[in-house]
């Protein structure tokens, strides 16, 4: 008996999948017109022209890349190359000062950050390298060290302290223009 009811199953699966795997007859109802056939759609396997021409050594698709089936890349955009550190000619930019909330702060060579220095951060400045810095607008000038690196705001060329941007007297307008000049 218990041959029989292994044998029901195997043929109600048997029976369901013989008439799921019928085919259509290629014509229709109406004999003038044939039905198309399925096709397979393949076309999402194809590398896009740009990215296989990216390089001709390289396989269009391998295990390592697959992202480019995708249609997008993965590498690091190109980033434009900074500035070389110097102690050269002078500058002529826009100058801010630090917000007061930074004060305490660990700089970017190690000393602590105390707004109340003649201090300075510069991306083209050495560390160490002091500058005058003179306000354009009024002619008044400070000498600071450089000891951060910023500002990291297109247009700038040095973040003060807020005793210096005191002493330059721009601190309720927020930035100014100046000329940077290193001193030997």
């Amino acid at each position: 008996m218990q041959r029989a009811t292994a044998f029901w199953p195997f043929l109600l699966c048997a029976v369901l999948g013989v008439g799921c795997a019928t085919v259509r007859p290629l014509l229709g109802r109406n004999a003038s017109r044939p039905v198309a056939e399925p096709t397979l759609n393949v076309n999402w396997l194809r590398v896009p022209p740009t990215l296989s021409a990216r390089s001709e050594a390289a396989p269009a698709f391998s295990l390592d890349r697959p992202e480019a089936v995708l249609g997008f890349s993965l590498d690091r955009p190109k980033l434009a190359p900074r500035p070389k550190l110097a102690s050269g000619p002078r500058q002529i930019g826009t100058a801010s000062y630090y917000h007061p909330s930074l004060d305490g702060r660990m700089t970017a060579n190690g000393e602590t950050f105390d707004n109340g220095a003649l201090t300075a951060a510069s991306l083209t400045l050495r560390f160490g390298t002091r500058v005058r810095v003179t306000n354009l607008v009024n002619s008044k000038s400070v000498v600071v060290t450089i000891n951060d690196r910023g500002p990291y705001v297109a247009g700038r060329i040095i973040d003060l302290t807020h005793r210096a941007a005191l002493d330059l007297g721009f601190v309720r307008r927020g930035t100014t223009r100046v000329r940077v000049e290193p001193l030997l």
